[in-house]
């Protein structure tokens, strides 16, 4: 049995040291290709374009993975308008002008509402793009993932490996995805959060193989006590759940004063 992303790497001993090789080689074999990374490009200037004249000054930014280079093959592009106007009129008049121009037709798009806003899905086929579009969504969560994946170089293999593992999972005909907030699973920035403090307990000075820590990574979380116990990111210890939040429900706080944002 050999993997496509290093076909010799199943000989090699100890079993450790061979699991280390594996995530290392994985990053590089889940990378985007030439094709893929142009086809983001392309539809981020496509909607760049869309605004530039009818509503000078609108900013059109990329975020998410695409910006953080988190991003796996089949992996959208998450786009951020920033715009003084309607929310929901912007996109209505987003759809219509992308099907004028041809771009993709209105049963490529959809528009999801939630309560922190709208979310235009939008697929082009002649592309094999994907994009997610939001109005005067905020997006620090970009800023702060590039700062840690700078501090933390394993987060980004650790990220790729767990993420594409989780997003495989699937329940019965259920609609649950482990990898979508929007269908009762984590957000990207969660499994983030995760990672960055299991590597703020466990490996700080970044000593220790990729293996030790997706195995040990696994292990803590299995064990955690979901009722009393919610992680932080911005110290390395636990903190006292709400004792409002729901139990059985993973709580993150981004900050040491447990008063951020909370993932759950």
């Amino acid at each position: 049995m050999t993997m496509p992303w290093e076909p010799s790497v199943l000989d090699q001993e100890p079993a450790l040291d061979r699991l280390d090789n594996e995530v290392m080689n994985f990053e590089y074999f889940i990378a985007p290709t030439p094709a893929e990374v142009e086809a983001r490009r392309w539809i981020l200037q496509t909607i760049r374009k869309i605004f530039e004249e009818p509503y000078p000054g609108t900013k059109v930014v990329p975020f998410g993975s695409y910006k953080t280079g988190l991003a796996l093959p089949n992996s959208d592009i998450d786009i951020n308008i920033e715009i003084e106007r309607s929310p929901n009129q912007t996109i209505k008049w987003l759809r219509r002008e992308l099907v004028a121009r041809g771009v993709c037709r209105q049963y490529d798009m959809e528009t999801n509402r939630f309560k922190k806003g709208s979310v235009l899905k939008i697929f082009v086929p002649s592309k094999q793009v994907a994009a997610d579009v939001t109005i005067n969504n905020e997006i620090d969560s970009s800023m702060q993932t590039s700062q840690w994946i700078a501090r933390y170089p394993k987060l980004k293999p650790l990220f790729l490996v767990l993420k594409h593992a989780l997003s495989s999972i699937k329940y019965g005909n259920t609609n649950f995805q482990v990898m979508q907030s929007a269908f009762g699973g984590l957000a990207g920035y969660a499994l983030i959060c995760l990672i960055v403090h299991y590597l703020q307990l466990f490996d700080p000075n970044g000593n220790k193989l990729l293996s030790v820590l997706l195995m040990g990574f696994l292990k803590y979380y299995s064990e955690l006590d979901l009722e009393n116990q919610a992680i932080t990111v911005g110290v390395e210890h636990m903190t006292t759940k709400d004792p409002k939040m729901q139990r059985k429900t993973l709580v993150v706080y981004e900050n040491e004063q447990s008063t951020g944002k909370k993932e759950e």
